[in-house]
Parts: structure tokens; sequence; C-alpha cells
């Protein structure tokens, strides 16, 4: 499991172009998850990649790519991760920092509801 540096946020995407190995600039853009419209995957022919995933917000859309498709799953599946952690941490009132969602489902299974 790697580990984030303290000044990032788990529910955000950050933005990096470095030129080459080593660089070490700060991101260009940061975006916060609970802002995310749409994530999917999408192929068309223009982009570099062999795969791409498109992430559309109110004001922009962002393009990832990636040689293999199974990157793109694993992106789609951490920003909608990410997107959920955000959007229950607005609605919490104590702003716990996790997906409460799993904890909820659990606790009502157990209820029998």
């Amino acid at each position: 499991m790697s580990k984030l540096p303290a000044w990032m946020k788990t529910d955000t995407l950050y933005l990096f172009k470095w030129t080459k190995v080593g660089d070490t600039s700060s991101c260009i853009k940061e975006y916060e998850a609970k802002d995310f419209l749409m994530v999917e995957p999408m192929n068309p022919d223009g982009l570099k990649s062999k795969y791409n995933l498109r992430i559309e917000m109110r004001d922009s859309v962002e393009f990832i790519g990636t040689i293999f498709a199974v990157e793109i799953e694993k992106w789609i599946s951490a920003l909608r991760c990410a997107k959920r952690c955000g959007e229950e941490n607005e609605r919490s009132k104590n702003k716990i920092a996790r997906n409460t969602d799993f904890i909820i489902g659990m606790y009502r299974r157990k209820l029998g509801k």
C-alpha cells in the first residue's frame, strides 16, 4: 500500500505534468471528487492512449489515458469511491473522513432491515 504525502487529500484528484524522471514539480490542477458529474471509459480515435477515461465536471472535462484496460478499471473504481466518500463527508455533520455506506449496510443487514 502506498502512502500519500501529508498535504494530499484522499477525495481529491491531483494532475501533475512531469517532463522527466525525478521531476518534483507541484500539481498543476486539483479537483474534488464530490464535483465529478460522470466518470466513464471511452475510446475515441483522436486520443493518444489506447484506453481512456473521461471525467466530467461542471466547468471542465479531463481525460486520463493508459496502456492497459485493467488500469482504467482501477481508475474508475478509485474515482467513484472517492466521489462517494466526498459526498458522504459533505452530508456528515461531524465530517467523518471515510466511506460510511459499507458500515451502514452491515448494520442494517445485522438488524434484518
